[in-house]
């Protein structure tokens, strides 16, 4: 499996991002994959842990066109998180992630959710256009 290790000193985050991933995201409008890698990034430490077993989450870009994907990943008890593949997805399936409460925005406490969605939309509005 070829992946790349991301490392943020602040943090002291690791994961590893799958080629595949890599490959899809460079099939996407840059302002669409720049904004997946950015929610990867600042959502990663509030993945769920599961030993064993890969797992989905859902999500969504909102531009004039919003676009919704699921992300596949391995975040086992001990190890690096490890991003598999993204996809997208239509809204209909997007709907059932928020069913199922497996959104990749969403830390289980409220108030971190928030601090992350308010340091990614000053990152967003900081990157040019």
């Amino acid at each position: 499996m070829d992946s790349i290790r991301k490392y943020i000193e602040a943090e002291q985050i690791y994961y590893d991002i799958d080629a595949e991933v890599i490959l899809e995201l460079s099939k996407l409008d840059y302002k669409y994959s720049e904004e997946i890698i950015l929610q990867i990034d600042y959502f990663e430490p509030c993945l769920k842990k599961q030993n064993h077993f890969s797992q989905w989450v859902g999500g969504v870009v909102k531009h004039d066109s919003p676009l919704f994907f699921e992300v596949e990943y391995l975040k086992e008890q001990e190890g690096v998180t490890t991003f598999l593949s993204v996809n997208e997805i239509n809204c209909d399936e997007y709907l059932d992630y928020i069913n199922s409460n497996k959104i990749l925005t969403k830390c289980d406490n409220e108030e971190e959710t928030q601090v992350r969605f308010e340091t990614l939309n000053l990152s967003l509005n900081i990157l040019p256009d």
